[in-house]
């Protein structure tokens, strides 16, 4: 998770609405190229990404990637 203290009752949330707390997640506080890395590295499985949808978030996003794909 990016961001965890600010979103964790976001996340709380998600996790208690879809009942993922019974497949046993685990969940890790990531900086945006830490989950590119770990994506590639096959260390994680899925992002959880909270953030505002907006043009400049979603350009912060997509750039994390792409800089750690060069």
């Amino acid at each position: 998770m990016i961001a965890a203290g600010i979103n964790q009752q976001l996340v709380a949330a998600i996790l208690k609405a879809y009942d993922l707390d019974r497949m046993k997640l685990t969940l890790k506080d990531l900086s945006p190229s830490e989950a590119s890395q770990a994506l590639q590295a096959k260390q994680a499985q899925a992002l959880l990404v909270v953030m505002p949808i907006s043009e400049k978030y979603l350009a912060m996003l997509g750039e994390s990637f792409r800089a750690t794909q060069s």
